[in-house]
């Protein structure tokens, strides 16, 4: 029986088989590259002028029936009993004993749109064209959880980034050293949790950085204290890469290389920047 000669590896070989998302990054230029050079090459039908977002998310705020979406089927039936007016009022666990209430403000039509707006907003009344007021959306569950990660993410259940994520992975940010997803929180989780908040299947980077209100804005972030740290990180990245790269690139633990270093630029950055005793009077008074 003859004997199988092995052959010499071939320079630049891995010590081990490769995963396919690190086939798929290294070949040639790389899958993804070509699909860049594709996108990049088509051109907009507008320029790009977005580049900052605010959403002001106010969970147990003003009902929109009593705000910018008046229903004439409430104020007609106001007072009456719900009854079995459908047949999943059951299934939902709507009492037949409860009753139908109607807006008690008032709705004039404001602007060349129309729109209708309550009493309540007299000052928002005079520039209601240029607001972009969606009145379609509904939710497949009559449950609060499921609705706010509908609204976030646009799914019923966690799992998928949010707008916040979405956003920031699309425009990017212009200070790298702080984070580009914020979420100013008042110390109150809403239904849902903090999934509403997530990257889902994004890097862990693109998730929010929870910014208290009231008290410490960030916890555990100090100005950094020597060279010490910075070595410190160093050290952690090296394992950190090394262990990802025997794993075949493991996205998870990239994301964290990349928080870990976030978290030191943010050392010296996020004190100064959140310090609201160095804003102005007149800026402090627009508040």
């Amino acid at each position: 029986m003859s004997k199988i000669r092995k052959l010499p590896s071939c320079p630049g070989q891995l010590p081990r088989p490769i995963s396919r998302r690190q086939m798929l990054s290294t070949a040639t230029m790389g899958f993804g590259s070509l699909s860049l050079s594709s996108l990049m090459a088509k051109n907009r039908h507008f320029a790009a002028t977005c580049k900052h977002v605010i959403f002001c998310f106010m969970p147990g705020g003003v009902s929109h029936v009593d705000s910018f979406d008046p229903k004439a089927a409430l104020a007609k039936h106001h007072g009456e009993k719900i009854g079995e007016w459908s047949n999943d009022s059951k299934s939902m666990g709507i009492s037949p004993n409860r009753k139908w209430k109607g807006s008690p403000w008032k709705f004039e039509k404001y602007g060349q749109s129309g729109a209708p707006v309550s009493e309540l907003f007299p000052n928002i009344a005079t520039c209601v064209d240029e607001l972009a007021i969606i009145r379609s959306t509904v939710a497949e569950l009559p449950l609060h959880a499921g609705a706010n990660l509908f609204l976030h993410s646009g799914k019923l259940r966690g799992g998928s980034p949010s707008l916040g994520s979405w956003i920031t992975y699309g425009l990017g940010k212009e200070n790298q050293n702080l984070p580009g997803y914020v979420l100013l929180n008042s110390g109150a989780v809403p239904p849902g949790g903090k999934e509403n908040f997530s990257s889902g299947y994004l890097p862990a980077n693109y998730q929010a950085t929870s910014i208290q209100a009231e008290g410490v804005p960030v916890a555990n972030i100090v100005a950094a204290r020597s060279s010490k740290q910075g070595r410190k990180l160093e050290w952690l990245r090296q394992q950190d890469g090394e262990f990802a790269q025997s794993l075949g690139g493991i996205s998870e633990i990239e994301s964290a290389i990349r928080n870990y270093e976030m978290a030191f630029r943010m050392q010296t950055t996020v004190p100064d920047t959140l310090d609201l005793s160095r804003e102005s009077k007149e800026t402090k008074a627009l508040y």
